[in-house]
């Protein structure tokens, strides 16, 4: 019997964009940030923690300016809450 072979996809990225990806997760993760400062071109997926959303609305695009500290990920067009 064969071993199917797995799905590949090739990632463009280099080793030290994946590399810098994987820090900027970690630290997201645990140290709150202001929107502004959210990656300009994060992995699908990634998330952060960001300490001035203006709402507090599962899934809706998170805005910048207020006081309320939340969870967020990157949906491949935006940051929504969640």
């Amino acid at each position: 019997m064969a071993i199917p072979a797995l799905a590949t996809t090739a990632d463009p990225r280099t080793i030290s964009e994946r590399v810098n990806v994987l820090v900027r997760d970690f630290n997201g993760r645990r140290t709150a940030v202001t929107v502004a400062t959210l990656p300009a071109s994060p992995a699908v997926g990634e998330r952060w923690i960001v300490a001035d959303a203006m709402a507090a609305t599962f899934g809706a695009t998170v805005v910048g300016g207020g006081a309320l500290v939340v969870p967020v990920y990157w949906d491949s067009a935006s940051w929504r809450m969640g």
